[in-house]
């Protein structure tokens, strides 16, 4: 068994980029959140909103993964250190109770100043295209009671 030898400075090292990986990932949570918030009232049906969030679970796992393993690799040769996956953890908890909180109510309020506007855009929209529509529709009704007439009266 061969066992590698790594001085305290590297060790050190290794242990603030895992803090730092862990910090990433908050991040990374927090972003996914974020977007869920703002897609999510958008979305209709629970069972659609469900594979949504599902999906937004995935991405969040697989790019936590990433910079997981690239830190494994990066730091220590691809050899785990389980301080590297601990420190890590512990970066990720130390994001989600200090800046991970503040961004969580900023997220918050973005989302719903967002959806506010969204919604005002959709209303002005729905504004100018709503009366569009119906005489579209009303002109289709009476070229179509047009055509129902002339036929009927040959």
């Amino acid at each position: 068994m061969d066992i590698t030898y790594s001085p305290p400075s590297a060790q050190a090292l290794t242990v603030l980029y895992s803090l730092i990986v862990g910090v990433c990932g908050g991040v990374v949570y927090d972003v996914t959140r974020l977007f869920s918030a703002l897609v999510s009232p958008f979305i209709r049906g629970r069972a659609v909103r469900s594979l949504v969030r599902a999906l937004l679970d995935i991405i969040f796992s697989a790019v936590y993964t990433v910079m997981t393993v690239l830190l494994i690799y990066a730091g220590n040769a691809g050899m785990v250190r389980y301080f590297m996956i601990l420190f890590t953890a512990a970066g990720t908890a130390l994001y989600r109770l200090t800046a991970g909180r503040l961004t969580g109510k900023l997220f918050g309020i973005l989302s719903a100043a967002l959806i506010k506007l969204a919604d005002r855009i959709c209303a002005g929209v729905r504004a100018v295209v709503s009366p569009l529509v119906s005489a579209a529709i009303e002109r289709r009704l009476i070229a179509r009671t047009v055509r129902k007439m002339k036929h009927n009266g040959r």
